[in-house]
């Protein structure tokens, strides 16, 4: 009777201790797959990557640079609300962009690089839980810096900043928003980047939207609008006809709301059906 409970007591040893063993291999499985570091992808000049990427995923581009170059990416939201940030060499965060435009339109990222090396462009979801999408990066430009390159980047951290402001939700930055953005306008005009210079205008209308300045709004919008019609940008047109439809319907009177009705089902329709707005 001794010798079977000492052997079943050596049994119930090896039991745990197997156990003890499998649980230790699968924690280090999993500990070694959460310290993986993201594969990284090498992004040359004018060329064109799109891929799937969904909530907690990381996708990680190598761009080999020189001293003092250009670079312009362009990553166009399919679906998807990324964040996109360019790190150095050395490991160190330089820009991040994240424009106001939802998973929709472009996140654009300009920047002259202070030394050679192998440059990280970092490509993330804004939230751990959004699901699948798509989205294309395409390294744009990549040279000598000239003067409009210079003026570019003016703009575009007059963007970033405004962009930190409207995050904060107050009135006082808001209006502080506004003012940026302006000149923001200003740059995009000389530069004669239509596209952008839209979407600033689109983005005054929607802090005057949130102010509930319902004219203000339609004023920017409508010249954003105008703009989007004239490059050929339709989804942003119908998008933003939408937008000025909604202020039509909850603040103004049943004949502008008729008004605004035709336009957007004109934007939204097939060529040759619906009337265009002159």
């Amino acid at each position: 009777m001794l010798s079977i409970k000492i052997h079943l007591a050596n049994s119930i040893k090896q039991i745990f201790s197997i156990c003890f063993l499998v649980i230790s291999l699968f924690s280090f499985s999993v500990l070694g797959q959460e310290q993986k570091a993201p594969e990284s992808q090498v992004l040359t000049a004018n060329q064109t990557i799109e891929r799937e990427l969904s909530g907690g995923q990381t996708h990680n581009y190598k761009i080999t640079l020189k001293a003092n170059e250009f670079v312009h990416i362009k990553a166009e939201q399919k679906g998807v609300d990324i964040v996109v940030t360019l790190i150095s060499p050395n490991n160190q965060k330089l820009i991040e962009v994240d424009s106001p435009n939802g998973t929709q339109g472009l996140e654009v990222l300009s920047y002259i690089t202070e030394e050679s090396g192998s440059y990280t462009l970092e490509i993330k979801m804004l939230t751990n839980d959004a699901p699948l999408g798509k989205y294309s990066v395409q390294l744009s430009a990549q040279r000598v810096p000239t003067d409009s390159d210079r003026k570019r980047i003016q703009a575009e951290t007059l963007i970033n900043k405004a962009t930190m402001l409207q995050g904060q939700k107050k009135a006082e930055s808001l209006r502080q928003a506004v003012e940026i953005l302006k000149q923001a306008v200003v740059l995009w005009s000389e530069l004669e980047d239509r596209e952008q210079n839209a979407n600033s205008l689109r983005t005054i209308g929607s802090i005057h939207q949130q102010l509930k300045e319902f004219q203000k709004s339609l004023d920017y919008y409508n010249q954003a609008v105008k703009i989007y019609r004239d490059i050929g940008n339709k989804n942003n047109e119908a998008l933003l006809l939408l937008r000025i439809s909604s202020i039509y319907f909850s603040e103004f009177d049943e004949p502008q709301k008729g008004g605004c009705q035709i336009n957007c089902v004109s934007a939204l329709s097939p060529p040759g059906i619906g009337t265009r707005p002159s």
